[in-house]
């Protein structure tokens, strides 16, 4: 039997505010059960982190070649193009391949590019972005 009302440890019986201190929250989870087995473990708010700088894409008027705006923004968004392919040379072909085509000169869009590298073809164990 655990005498409650004489200790600082309560059970919550709904939620509470818990204030941020100088020092990280930790609190214990405890399991009684029934057939003798107890278990109990301290969990530890995880620590802050500051986020990284996020690079900024190349101006508009500074990359070469077509693009996709970003609606009101002159800045180019970074879209990964996923190759794959079966070995490293065939890795090394289809890259040659998209990039003959994109020297023919025809406007293609980068999300349009992704998309189809993504769902229009099988990601095989060699890869590349």
């Amino acid at each position: 039997h655990v005498d409650w009302e004489s200790g600082a440890v309560s059970v919550l019986e709904s939620e509470q505010e818990w204030p941020e201190l100088d020092r990280p929250r930790r609190s214990g989870v405890s399991s009684f059960g029934i057939s003798g087995t107890n278990a109990h473990v301290i969990l530890e708010a995880a620590p802050v982190e500051e986020a990284a700088p996020v690079e900024e894409a190349a101006p508009v008027e500074e990359a070469s070649g077509p693009v996709d705006e970003v609606p009101g923004s002159s800045v180019v968004p970074w879209v990964p193009w996923v190759l794959s392919a079966r070995s490293e040379a065939a890795l090394a072909e289809q890259a040659g391949r998209l990039a003959a085509r994109l020297d023919e000169g025809e406007s293609l869009g980068l999300r349009d590019v992704a998309h189809t590298l993504v769902s229009g073809r099988a990601g095989l164990e060699h890869r590349a972005v």
